[in-house]
């Protein structure tokens, strides 16, 4: 296994300190004797001002981007020590400018802005393979790949996948780039599919390179459930798969599907890719209701005797609720 850290193209982070200039009238004294250059989701940030006199009471007030306010934020008696606190960032908080606000009885307020960065969504590649089918004067390159999104609360979106097809002498053959709309939070990704070289296809090993386009707060859509995966051979030529055949069912209490993407990977007896392929599927499925589906693209160049078992995602489209 290996890791690729992608980040959203919105995710780009302003690295000034983020200050803005204080509200607080000059004669207060009040200054920011801390502040953080940036503050990241989860993540632990501090400030302290000092200018309070003893017994002076101060609160810290923090508004982030689309409204949300941290909670939990005492007020401080000022002792022999300046004022400060520590708080953790919310993990789901909207990234973007957090407005702090230090509010002293005495001594007047004082206001400064933070630059909040969204979290970088990691994206693993868990698995990877290929397997190859020449006949007469072309080959078949069918291939597959797991990814994993890493992220609990953030979906990845409009994710692009890049696969390299490498030689042995480590010069590449052959390119494809695959377009994901939606890897969900904390999900796997079965990615399947195939490419097709007018000659010989001397592939080594493949080359991944993930990036996401952007991400969102999880929507969690239904995903249908697939049971009864089953490899059918090829009447025709039975040493290779003919296809991949599972039931799908719409888990949706009350949403219709009008159709599917399918992802097939297709793994050996020891658990390694050998191959994948994918299919699209129409028609209308009720809640609750399952329909037969069955993926032949790609799954035809993997040979029978190397399929041992069948791993699949299903990208769902439903009725438009409005």
């Amino acid at each position: 296994m290996f890791s690729v850290v992608v980040f959203a193209a919105a995710a780009l982070f302003f690295a000034g300190i983020g200050l803005a200039a204080s509200s607080a009238p000059a004669a207060s004294g009040l200054r920011f004797t801390i502040f953080p250059k940036g503050g990241v989701p989860g993540k632990s940030v501090r400030v302290a001002v000092s200018g309070p006199q003893a017994k002076d009471v101060c609160s810290l007030g923090v508004q982030y981007a689309g409204g949300t306010t941290q909670r939990g934020l005492r007020s401080i008696r000022v002792g022999s020590a300046r004022a400060s606190w520590v708080w953790r960032i919310p993990a789901v908080v909207q990234a973007g400018t957090a407005h702090i606000t230090v509010a002293c009885k005495t001594a007047g307020r004082i206001s400064a802005s933070l630059s909040v960065q969204p979290l970088p969504l990691r994206i693993d590649v868990l698995k990877q393979g290929f397997s190859v089918k020449s006949v007469s004067s072309h080959a078949t390159v069918t291939y597959g790949v797991v990814l994993a999104n890493r992220s609990k609360t953030y979906d990845a979106v409009h994710v692009s996948v890049l696969v390299n097809f490498v030689m042995d002498n480590n010069v590449l053959i052959g390119s494809v780039t695959k377009n994901i709309d939606t890897i969900p939070a904390g999900s796997e990704y079965r990615l399947g599919d195939y490419v097709s070289f007018p000659n010989a296809a001397p592939v080594a090993r493949l080359e991944v390179v993930v990036r996401a386009g952007d991400k969102q707060l999880a929507v969690r859509t239904p995903v249908p459930a697939i049971s009864n995966i089953r490899i059918v051979p090829d009447p025709r030529e039975p040493d290779w798969i003919g296809e991949v055949q599972a039931d799908l069912a719409n888990v949706s209490q009350n949403r219709v599907m009008t159709g599917a993407t399918v992802k097939v990977v297709v793994m050996d007896s020891n658990g390694e890719i050998v191959g994948g392929g994918s299919a699209t599927i129409s028609g209308t499925l009720p809640p609750g209701a399952r329909q037969f589906v069955k993926v032949t693209s790609g799954v035809d160049s993997v040979a029978t005797a190397d399929a041992a078992s069948a791993i699949v995602t299903v990208e769902p489209r439903y009725e438009s609720s409005g």
